[in-house]
């Protein structure tokens, strides 16, 4: 076999396999990415399809992480990126990232200054990236959810 392509074929297994792995998460498209570095999210993977095209979105939608999103995306083939996802983001950027464990009762008692935004069981997942980004832009503490990820 050939060693980009059992690379490759590693690197389509993680990306499903995490999909059913309560300590990691699916990240899919540019903005999911880009708000996982601000929010402090250990990042594992991060591909993309198109390195230029993902320098140019870094540079004009989000600076202050362009740095470490360049730095940490590796470049994948249109048809092992296809592969990667259900439905490939058209941004052309996925990323496996770490889920923190949660302390359910520390969220609660813990005092902040910034909300803490709690969904219960989204249905759409396309909902609750609308929310990480409104939280974002709120200043929010972060955003929990409950439910199959």
């Amino acid at each position: 076999m050939v060693a980009g392509k059992d690379r490759h074929g590693d690197l389509i297994t993680a990306f499903q396999a995490a999909r059913g792995t309560a300590g990691l998460a699916v990240l899919e498209g540019f903005h999911a990415v880009k708000h996982a570095l601000r929010f402090g999210a250990p990042l594992v993977k991060v591909v993309t399809v198109d390195p230029e095209r993902l320098r140019h979105l870094a540079r004009s939608l989000a600076p202050d992480v362009e740095g470490p999103l360049l730095q940490a995306a590796e470049p994948v083939p249109p048809e092992v990126f296809d592969r990667l996802a259900p439905a490939p983001p058209d941004t052309g950027v996925l990323a496996l990232a770490r889920r923190p464990a949660v302390d359910a009762r520390g969220l609660l008692v813990t005092p902040r200054q910034a909300p803490l935004v709690f969904l219960e069981r989204p249905a759409h997942l396309g909902n609750v990236g609308a929310v990480i980004r409104a939280a974002a832009a709120a200043g929010a503490a972060g955003v929990v959810t409950t439910g199959p990820h």
